[in-house]
């Protein structure tokens, strides 16, 4: 039987798993080594351990009475003196054979198998698993372009940068072709690899495509050129100019005059109506009516072939020419999948983006029983945390292991929220805890347990978040399905809907609780921030208690700057790098400024920090150029403190520049241990030596911080996932719902239409130009699912408070009819 616990934010989602666990293991000791539990972040693995053995001592000790009381009540288990006899068997079973408590995460599991499997795959013995793609990226960047001796990749990289520069765009050739790169790590490109790199092979299907693609988009334009030129020929030949005609250049006749110029574009609403408005043609006070009145019949013809060629062609055409703008990208790709082969060769490694696809094989080729005598373990429980970040690779691995195990009469489980999946562009899929499930078991495998109640907030948040999800779904969900007449697609936008509308959850805590949105004008996000934070500390909640949730790490930065010219303690791990101190950024440019004490630059930033972060001024700060501005101790010593050795300096400028504070201390001290740690490992010591180490590698040093610091955190939301805090402050509250249009993904796409349906797939830019293509379902389906990947950021953002939640949207909402901002979806 395979368990499915469906659960909301704050739910015990890893209590449940635990106490799963814990049913199985202490029915016979021998049980834990045939559990295999998986979660996707070490962090998680190692708290379901630790949560793990805790409850087992506890048990082992008679110490955990309600829970072996409510195992005894269920039925679960028998006999209270065997179940704490069974957990001390445990516990030493554990202790001498670590090894066979398999208790990690999903990647970890995977590596193992293949590890397992290492010589019938081909791989080398000495092969290191990397996680980091970068080193890989620019790799296989250098090598494509050290190889345009190759005429027909120097041709596409010419293309390429053509086609950035006609768009306005970058046509910084080595920018875009590491952003093509890294889409061969993406989940889109994963799921066609097979049917792209078999197309690939064929040079020839290629360019056979890139031809008729180019036939199909100059026919039509000429075909559009002819409508114009016989347009434009019999109004001359009558003594007319576009001018003559009812809205001039923005009407019928500057349409057509532009068709004649080559300069085709989509049709206007006046073009359109011509075909049955007068008015639309002249105006009452036209001068030359009688001769537009004289050959209208004639032109009118014209327009209406024109618009049955354009309703019968233009389809084809647009989608030929999005297809044709990613043309040159197949001599590209082929290109690089090459390189990233050589760089795996050559450095004897496997990324982690390659272990699912690996395992695929070896699965696909391998019954359960060899697997698990190869693994020395034969695991006969699946227990699988956090399912809705599970990829369908992943999935599609795991599920022979499953099966297996039901149809020998063993109990697996899965539990997740589909709410929560906000890893889709890693390859997370949602949709399988929601349908996919229960269409790969008959129904009698499955049994469903919905998690009702929330043990983390008060009653307050709670029935905020009750109401404003539910709401705003059902708002989100009916925008979509305007203009959407593809039924998968429909079904696609009903999705977010569906998925909250039973997402009410049941209390349990009695306290009240706060949930406070507020408006604020975007240059005031600041001072309201602190304001808040002064008041929290008035009211007694302690700073550690106290998280900050950002979208992206430059958010994160802003807020962790704001905190340090405040001299408040705060740490947010993209942010606590050295380079991103202001107090260490300070002691630099006056190093710098000391060494040479004709850098402006250096100058410059020492008094535009020190004014602003030490002597707390915001825009009244003077900049002079004998750096008056600066303490006069140490205007008096720095030809002297130009002498000293770089410890002693630093020493001396924190003193000097009064830098020490609650706030600043823990990035002071991480410092000078760094310039310590430099010193010992090197041999030369002089301060252009110092600079460069800065440069490449010191100012990237990050802080390590313990969870009990009195410290402000601040954290992106995806690192906020699966915690909990006292008080939770969202100050930028206002991310887009989709993508960027200066970022746009690139979808890998099959057309089912003639004559593209022969090629498996094809790369375009995703954007609204789509709609007017074949791949306009193709846009809609990636619209919603980016709708729903934002939404659901939202529900984890407002589901992270136990006792406080503070959101700040920006001040003026958009006026466009359709909601583009999560803001506008909190309005």
């Amino acid at each position: 039987m395979l368990h499915i616990y469906q659960s909301s934010a704050g739910a015990g989602k890893t209590h449940t798993l635990v106490v799963y666990y814990l049913k199985i293991a202490l029915q016979k000791p021998q049980n834990f080594k045939k559990i295999l539990a998986i979660t996707f972040t070490n962090k998680a693995a190692e708290e379901m351990r630790s949560r793990i053995l805790t409850t087992l001592s506890d048990i082992s000790k008679g110490k955990a009475q309600p829970f072996v009381q409510a195992l005894l009540n269920e039925g679960s288990l028998k006999e209270e003196k065997n179940i704490q006899k069974n957990a001390q068997t445990i516990l030493r079973q554990v202790l001498h054979g670590y090894d066979d408590f398999s208790i990690g995460t999903i990647d970890h599991f995977f590596q193992k198998i293949i590890h397992a499997f290492i010589h019938a795959i081909g791989l080398h013995k000495s092969y290191t698993l990397t996680v980091d793609t970068q080193p890989a990226l620019q790799y296989m960047v250098k090598e494509c372009l050290n190889t345009t001796t190759n005429s027909p990749l120097l041709s596409s990289l010419v293309q390429f940068s053509e086609k950035k520069w006609l768009q306005g765009k970058s046509w910084d050739i080595q920018k875009n072709i590491l952003r093509m790169a890294e889409t061969i790590f993406s989940s889109g490109f994963f799921k066609q690899e097979q049917a792209i790199v078999s197309y690939l092979n064929c040079s020839k299907h290629s360019q056979k495509l890139i031809n008729h693609l180019q036939n199909i988009v100059q026919d039509f334009e000429r075909k559009m050129q002819s409508y114009g030129n016989c347009f434009m020929e019999k109004i001359q030949d009558h003594d007319l100019a576009v001018e003559d005609f009812a809205y001039g250049k923005q009407g019928v006749a500057g349409y057509f005059q532009k068709l004649a110029q080559k300069k085709y574009q989509p049709p206007t609403q006046r073009v359109l109506k011509s075909l049955h408005e007068e008015k639309f043609w002249f105006s009452k006070t036209a001068k030359k009516k009688k001769n537009i009145i004289s050959i209208r019949a004639y032109l009118q013809q014209i327009v209406e072939q024109w618009c049955t060629c354009h309703q019968s062609k233009g389809m084809i055409y647009r989608t030929a020419q999005t297809m044709q703008n990613y043309g040159y990208v197949f001599n590209i790709m082929e290109d690089l999948l090459q390189h990233l082969e050589g760089y795996r060769k050559k450095n004897q490694i496997m990324l982690i983006s390659d272990t699912a696809r690996i395992l695929k094989k070896i699965i696909d080729t391998h019954e359960a029983p060899v697997i698990y005598e190869k693994l020395g373990h034969h695991f006969q429980h699946f227990l699988i945390d956090e399912f809705q970040d599970i990829s369908d690779l992943q999935w599609q691995n795991l599920l022979p292991l499953i099966k297996n195990s039901l149809a020998e009469g063993h109990l697996s489980m899965v539990v997740g929220d589909p709410k929560q999946a906000i890893y889709r562009w890693r390859g997370g899929d949602g949709d399988l805890l929601q349908t996919r499930i229960f269409q790969d078991f008959h129904p009698a495998q499955i049994k469903v347990f919905p998690l009702e109640y929330n043990f983390r907030s008060n009653t307050d948040i709670i029935d905020f978040n009750n109401h404003f999800f539910q709401k705003s779904a059902a708002v989100l969900s009916n925008m979509l399905q305007k203009n959407i007449e593809d039924p998968k697609t429909l079904q696609a936008s009903k999705k977010i809907k569906n998925l909250y509308q039973t997402a009410t959850q049941k209390k349990i805590k009695k306290n009240r609780g706060i949930f406070k949105i507020q408006r604020v004008e975007k240059k005031k996000i600041a001072d309201e921030f602190i304001g808040l934070l002064i008041q929290l500390q008035k009211e007694k909640t302690l700073l550690k208690d106290v998280a900050v949730l950002v979208r992206n790490h430059a958010e994160a930065k802003k807020i962790l700057l704001v905190c340090q010219k405040n001299q408040l303690h705060a740490m947010a791990s993209t942010a606590l790098q050295l380079g991103h101190s202001v107090w260490v950024n300070i002691i630099m440019a006056a190093l710098q400024y000391l060494q040479d004490n004709q850098n402006i630059i250096a100058r410059a930033t020492l008094i535009s920090l020190y004014q602003q972060y030490v002597l707390s001024k915001d825009n009244d700060w003077v900049f002079d150029e004998e750096g008056a501005s600066l303490p006069k101790e140490f205007l008096k010593t720095k030809e002297d403190l130009a002498t000293y050795p770089i410890v002693e300096a630093v020493i001396h400028i924190i003193q000097l520049l009064q830098l020490s504070s609650d706030a600043s201390l823990p990035f002071l001290n991480a410092f000078q241990e760094a310039i310590g740690d430099w010193i010992n490992t090197n041999n030369y010591l002089d301060y252009t030596a110092f600079f460069e180490w800065w440069e490449t590698t010191g100012q990237y040093i990050t802080l390590h911080f313990s969870a009990n610091q009195e410290a402000i955190q601040i954290l992106t939301i995806h690192q906020a996932k699966g915690l909990q805090f006292h008080t939770v402050i969202i100050p930028f509250c206002d991310w887009s719902l989709d993508h960027l249009p200066q970022q746009p993904p690139i979808l890998w796409e099959q057309v089912a239409q003639v004559p593209f349906d022969e090629f498996p797939t094809w790369p375009i830019a995703y954007g609204k130009s789509l709609l007017d293509t074949f791949y306009a379902s193709a846009y809609t389906k990636e619209q919603c699912a980016t709708y729903l990947d934002h939404f659901n950021l939202l529900y984890v953002a407002f589901t992270r408070a136990k006792e406080q939640c503070y959101v700040f949207l920006p001040e003026k909402l958009s006026t466009q009819e359709r909601i583009t901002t999560v803001d506008g979806l909190v309005e």
